[in-house]
């Protein structure tokens, strides 16, 4: 600066800065259930400074994510990371990640029974005696979110042996009895084993159960 008489001079200032050290904040994300293709979620978490969360997908082959509305694609692993960058008062809170299973929904199938005994007809001298049949009962249990229109087919069955299901289908959840009934050159004195199949689509679950006839 110039003093009153016009000489110059210098002066030194010393300023000193203080750093306000940031709050800390944490993140809250809960788990996610099982989803399934082809339908979204609306993604929900909280930091405890209050501020907003995003989200982002590291697995874009399965599931994806805009804004907080997450879309699922395909069966797998979807995994979601939380995050919330900070601001002038809070630093930035460590990610959450959640992992969860996409899977297309399936269903169980259940037999009343484990096995099933029938009588094929037979004559002893001027007698005869007619088939006698025997029946089980299938039930369908939606897994998943399973919904659709499930049919029953059984393989396994002997020579002379039928079988059918009473309702031949059903739809997400319910039951069918399967009947089966020997006729005339049915083998007697033996046992196999059914495989009775629920078919849905690209979904199939089978179940085993016993003949005795």
């Amino acid at each position: 600066y110039t003093n009153p008489a016009g000489a110059k001079s210098t002066a030194t200032f010393t300023i000193t800065v203080t750093a306000v050290a940031l709050k800390s904040q944490t993140i809250n994300f809960g788990a996610i259930a099982t989803q399934k293709p082809g339908t979204t979620l609306a993604l929900s978490a909280t930091a405890t400074s209050g501020l907003a969360v995003s989200f982002a997908s590291t697995t874009s082959s399965v599931c994806t994510v805009s804004g907080t509305t997450a879309s699922f694609l395909a069966a797998g692993t979807c995994t979601i990371v939380a995050s919330q960058a900070g601001n002038s008062v809070y630093a930035a809170a460590t990610p959450v990640t959640q992992s969860f299973t996409v899977a297309s929904g399936t269903f169980t199938l259940t037999a009343s029974a484990a096995s099933v005994t029938v009588t094929p007809p037979y004559c002893v001298f001027f007698f005869c005696f007619p088939a006698t049949t025997g029946t089980d009962t299938i039930t369908v249990t939606p897994v998943s979110g399973f919904t659709g229109p499930v049919s029953f087919t059984v393989t396994g069955l002997p020579t002379n042996v039928n079988a059918s299901f009473s309702p031949t289908s059903v739809t997400t959840s319910g039951s069918t009895k399967l009947t089966i009934t020997p006729v005339t050159g049915a083998a007697t004195n033996k046992s196999t084993t059914l495989t009775i199949t629920g078919k849905s689509g690209s979904v199939s679950v089978s179940k085993t159960i016993t003949l005795n006839y």
